[in-house]
């Protein structure tokens, strides 16, 4: 495959690390949420198009609940990134991935399309992966910002409502304890939401009707 030989010399001249594996390019990056974040690079079997994916989480590790948020958020993505399209494989993996026709790159172009895909894993993870409580992968301790907002959409996912308000945000060993509060129609509605301080991902989740 002349196409993946030339993407292959781009990489060792970009200072990339990969490994090849039967007709594709296989890399792993570190990134601000991801601690192991496989990223692929292949061609169409005619050498006109040239493709890069990024593997962002396994449907399994999803309650079948979040599903339909999960894939709508999918669709959002799909309109809001320029360039990059987020989609289901066959073995039911959520990836991203960036397409292109121009197969004639230079090492600047082809590192700025690996980075750009990066990027964009860790903005969608960032939005939406964490809301969901799942493993997202983060390398640092949450900040009490980065809590607060995976609590807010949390809850409005979850309260199908997007007023609500912080009352309280504290920190303990196993990590963010936020409260709050949302109205409903007939009623108050207090949450209190748990969110592992390493990981991103909701451990607990509790709401309490307001007297």
């Amino acid at each position: 495959m002349p196409l993946l030989e030339d993407v292959a010399r781009l990489l060792d001249e970009a200072g990339l690390e990969y490994v090849k594996e039967d007709g594709f390019i296989l890399m792993e990056w570190e990134t601000r949420r991801f601690s192991d974040l496989k990223v692929g690079i292949a061609t169409s079997p005619d050498e006109d198009w040239f493709f890069i994916i990024a593997w962002l989480l396994d449907l399994s590790e999803v309650s079948r609940e979040e599903w339909p948020s999960l894939f709508y958020s999918l669709l959002r993505e799909n309109y809001v990134q320029n360039g990059v399209k987020y989609g289901i494989d066959d073995e039911d993996v959520v990836f991203a991935s960036i397409e292109t026709a121009d197969t004639d790159l230079t090492v600047e172009e082809i590192r700025n399309y690996i980075f750009s895909l990066l990027e964009a894993c860790d903005s969608f993870a960032e939005r939406y992966l964490g809301a969901t409580g799942e493993g997202v992968g983060v390398m640092e301790a949450l900040t009490e910002a980065e809590a607060i907002s995976i609590a807010e959409n949390f809850v409005k996912r979850k309260a199908g409502t997007e007023k609500i308000e912080i009352t309280r945000c504290e920190r303990d060993p196993s990590g963010w304890r936020i409260e709050g509060y949302y109205s409903l129609p007939y009623a108050g509605v207090k949450f209190l939401v748990e969110i592992d301080h390493k990981t991103g991902k909701v451990t607990d989740y509790h709401t309490w009707p307001l007297p």
